[in-house]
């Protein structure tokens, strides 16, 4: 599910009923065409239920909400949708006891949907950065007192960054694109390195001048 920058209002708006979010889900996993997911037929048929897609072929049925974040979720989809929203869109981050006392759902249900849509939140990985590439590393929390610079005393979590900058034609500004970040346990050559070998392709160039 895409999140796009939008108030509460207007997501309310958006997905007002089960129906309106089943249409979205719909829409995502079959927009660009279907697909049979056990045997790649492109042909289908009415379901189980009325947005189902059964397979001509070896007749697999498929609902909008199996193999993603919703499938067999104990609380309604407008609700649902809102918590992962919410969950998305907050810097700060937001509990699972709050997100149960908010929304009117047990905590445990709360909880292991927050945990699966972080999962969800996670990179492969498998796509280097590419283009133009700032790499920097900080610790987190801010220095210590007596430890001047990145001094490798420090026993807070250190870590380093990179980021992708992308030249917006329009607007003739550096916009920036994706990002990785990982713990590092030092400032040495080596644990600086991983960042390069993990994450960045070996086409990019480096925006650190």
């Amino acid at each position: 599910m895409k999140v796009t920058k939008c108030s509460i209002i207007e997501f309310r708006k958006q997905f007002d009923s089960d129906a309106s979010c089943l249409a979205y889900l719909a829409n995502q996993k079959w927009g660009d065409g279907y697909n049979c997911r056990k045997c790649k037929h492109p042909e289908y048929k009415k379901g189980d239920m009325h947005i189902d897609r059964r397979c001509k072929k070896c007749g697999y049925n498929e609902s909008p909400t199996s193999n993603t974040l919703f499938h067999s979720i104990k609380m309604p989809l407008t609700i649902a949708f809102e918590m992962l929203f919410r969950i998305s869109v907050n810097k700060k981050g937001i509990s699972s006891i709050a997100l149960s006392r908010e929304y009117g759902v047990n905590q445990k249900t709360a909880y292991h949907f927050r945990q699966k849509v972080q999962d969800g939140m996670k990179s492969s990985g498998k796509h280097p950065l590419t283009g133009i590439v700032h790499v920097d590393e900080f610790v987190y929390g801010g220095q210590d007192e007596g430890c001047p610079g990145r001094s490798s005393e420090s026993d807070k979590l250190k870590i380093s960054v990179a980021v992708e900058i992308i030249n917006d034609e329009k607007t003739v500004k550096q916009l920036m694109g994706r990002a990785y970040a990982m713990s590092i346990q030092n400032y040495s050559h080596a644990e600086l390195g991983k960042i390069f070998e993990k994450h960045i392709s070996k086409e990019a160039k480096s925006g650190n001048g």
